[in-house]
């Protein structure tokens, strides 16, 4: 067994799916991605695929401006880079934007 998959999944011909989910619970417009990536991870398992997921940076300009704004571009080719990683014949990234759901004073 490899990353919670059976034995006989790597000798089937399922394809493996990869999931780059970026959840984190400090970016308001992430905090509902795992639900998200939950019903995915059911609809790749339903199509006959076996689902991978790895965490990715959650990037958001809103959040940034506080901190050090030129690091946002750089942040985002870091998140393009993680993407690619692994070995798999399809993949999806599931993202938001926060800047949506941020609090703003009047």
């Amino acid at each position: 067994m490899s990353a919670g998959v059976k034995k006989e999944a790597f000798s089937s011909d399922k394809p493996f799916i990869g999931i780059a989910n970026s959840y984190n619970n400090i970016i308001p417009g992430h905090v509902h991605l795992n639900e998200l990536t939950a019903e995915v991870k059911r609809g790749i398992i339903d199509a006959g695929g076996i689902p991978f997921e790895w965490g990715v940076p959650g990037i958001c300009d809103g959040v940034a401006m506080f901190v050090e704004m030129r690091l946002s571009l750089p942040s985002r080719e870091h998140v393009a880079g993680k993407m690619g990683e692994g070995e798999a014949e399809g993949m999806l990234s599931i993202m938001a934007c926060g800047a949506g759901g941020r609090a703003r004073n009047a």
